[in-house]
């Protein structure tokens, strides 16, 4: 970096104009010094700048390879105290009188100002004479004009009616440019569209405003215009511009769509009590046929010659018919060894039910304990039991002792 001219500010501080970094500030110069640069990246359109000149206005004139440049001192010490987050600067090109858009001093500045106030920049096709006097001080701020709106590739100029038919997308594209004559390439832009940004957004030069996958709404776009060395203007607000929302983005619809996920539910819970009802139906039936089919077998090998035949099979309530079930296959399951038991000790007398106490005693007995649940449930299980052992004792041979 190489340092082209050194201006004094009157408030104590000194510019320094660099090949490379543009405008260095330096705060206490004596004590101990602070550098603040401010280059492309705040706004200088440059990266060298070869002479720093003073008018009676409070603005710096900057020479450079690409013109003069006019810049206001409080706005540069603003941007170098991070105070402002751009400067704003004009440039003067051969179109506004230069013999030639590179001025010398990149060697030796050869700058000067008249005592009347004027000041000469040397350049490669002569000297350029600058009379502050004649420029404004601040430049009025211009008007915006917003052009057309685009939407899914087609353009639209406004006439000033809202635009409640898009052509088709969710993308908007606006354009918009400046009523001035002083330096128009150098107008800078900001816009807000408003109901989707919440601030300003910096265009800088261009004239274009994007956006994309806009949700339906009611929208109107914002445009403010800036001289290079003035304000804001006022902003200029487009027609309105409608984005009508499709049909899944409607309140009807996700007022379907909840009843849909209602119903679904209720259906899916139906349908599970329903399989639980049937699971539950074809076990009831299960048992009963097994039951059935065991009544049938104990009856098929009854010993007695139809005196004794048990009653005929009632159906009962689902819980009783489980008990009974149990009960019957539980006393069918003893009868091998109530029949081994009567076989080794034959009691001689007519043996017409088994009451079980103690899976090691088996007592003869003429009639069954009273049982509250009914005579189907009281006599059932023994009779059949009862069978069981005297085909069993028949089938070892032995006289279970009827007659």
């Amino acid at each position: 970096m190489a340092i082209r001219d050194i201006w004094p500010d009157p408030d104590g501080s000194l510019w320094l104009a660099t090949e490379g970094a543009g405008l260095v500030r330096v705060r206490d110069p004596r004590g101990a010094p602070r550098f603040a640069a401010v280059g492309r990246a705040q706004g200088l359109p440059v990266a060298g700048v070869h002479r720093l000149l003073p008018d009676d206005q409070g603005r710096l004139w900057l020479s450079s390879n690409q013109g003069i440049l006019l810049v206001n001192r409080g706005l540069l010490h603003a941007v170098a105290d991070g105070r402002a987050p751009r400067l704003p600067v004009e440039v003067f090109g051969p179109r506004d009188g230069l013999p030639h858009a590179e001025a010398n001093g990149g060697v030796q500045g050869a700058e000067l100002r008249t005592r009347d106030g004027r000041l000469l920049f040397p350049t490669q096709a002569g000297v350029a004479v600058v009379d502050p006097a004649r420029h404004p001080v601040v430049a009025p701020a211009p008007t915006p004009v917003i052009d057309t709106v685009g939407v899914g590739g087609q353009a639209r100029r406004l006439h000033g009616e809202p635009i409640d038919r898009p052509l088709g997308g969710r993308d908007l594209t606006f354009t918009f440019t400046a009523a001035t004559s002083e330096h128009p390439e150098q107008v800078r832009f900001s816009y807000r569209l408003e109901g989707y940004d919440a601030d300003w957004v910096e265009a800088g030069t261009r004239r274009a405003a994007f956006f994309t996958q806009v949700p339906p709404g009611r929208y109107r776009l914002a445009v403010r215009a800036q001289a290079p060395t003035g304000g804001w203007s006022a902003a200029t607000l487009s027609p309105q511009v409608i984005v009508p929302p499709r049909f899944f983005e409607q309140g009807w619809f996700f007022a379907l769509m909840g009843l849909a996920a209602l119903g679904a539910v209720a259906l899916i819970i139906r349908l599970g009590l329903a399989r639980a009802r049937a699971r539950e139906v074809a076990l009831a039936a299960l048992v009963a046929e097994r039951t059935a089919e065991t009544v049938r077998q104990a009856e098929a090998t009854c010993p007695c010659d139809g005196a004794a035949r048990p009653r005929p099979w009632r159906p009962t309530p689902r819980g009783a018919e489980m008990r009974y079930t149990l009960a019957t296959l539980a006393l069918l399951a003893a009868a091998p060894a109530l029949a081994q038991r009567h076989a080794e000790e034959p009691t001689g007398v007519r043996i017409c039910v088994f009451e079980l106490a103690l899976p090691e005693k088996v007592t003869p007995t003429m009639e069954p304990p009273e049982d509250p649940r009914g005579p189907t449930f009281q006599r059932r299980p023994v009779e059949l039991a009862q069978r069981s052992v005297f085909a069993k004792l028949r089938a070892m041979g032995k006289d279970p002792g009827l007659r």
